[in-house]
């Protein structure tokens, strides 16, 4: 099975060299995941009289999860030069996720559908910074293999998302609290700049 598996994937001869890199790169994906599950079940407050999610958003998001680590078997050529770098930037832009995150449960009680402006935080400059650290977090996730065109498309599609989401959330709290919102002078995701 695992000759199979290879094969398919196309892992490298030399793939040893990499393992312990490419072992690093798929523990922060993992701890981001148990992150994230643990902020969705134990922080986060949705009102699930208005959120919902397509069926077939949530399965791609999923296989994305399962798609990624069995992608990064294949990869070649790390630059194990990053990795302390790597680490502390996982870790300030995961922290920033998450501190968001904690604003963002608190400014909405549970049982009322009102919803506060968010502040505090990278709130000062941004409607979404845990958009901000989303694409903080799979930067350094992949800094060290960005010259890699399938890890390039990765990212790029991270960034994507998380603007359009970022941009789509900046024009509800504009819409929602118009003239108000306006005056914080706050960009979507990027601070200063969009």
């Amino acid at each position: 099975m695992h000759g199979k598996l290879c094969k398919i994937i196309k892992i490298p001869k030399d793939s040893n060299r990499n393992s312990k890199s490419i072992r690093s790169i798929n523990s922060i994906l993992g701890v981001t995941v148990i992150r994230r599950l643990f902020e969705e079940l134990f922080i986060l407050n949705h009102n699930t009289k208005y959120s919902r999610m397509n069926i077939f958003v949530f399965w791609y998001g999923i296989s994305y999860y399962i798609m990624m680590p069995i992608t990064l078997l294949s990869t070649e050529n790390i630059r194990k030069d990053c990795m302390p770098l790597q680490f502390t930037m996982f870790g300030i832009f995961s922290l920033i996720q998450y501190n968001t995150h904690v604003i963002l449960s608190k400014i909405r009680d549970k049982s009322s559908d009102e919803y506060g402006i968010p502040c505090g935080g990278l709130f000062k400059y941004i409607s979404c910074p845990h958009y901000f650290g989303e694409v903080g977090i799979y930067l350094s996730l992949f800094m060290d293999i960005l010259n890699l065109r399938y890890i390039q498309s990765a990212l790029l599609y991270i960034v994507v998302c998380m603007c359009l989401n970022a941009i789509r959330t900046h024009k509800w709290y504009i819409y929602y609290y118009e003239e108000l919102y306006i005056r914080l002078g706050r960009k979507a995701i990027f601070p200063f700049i969009i």
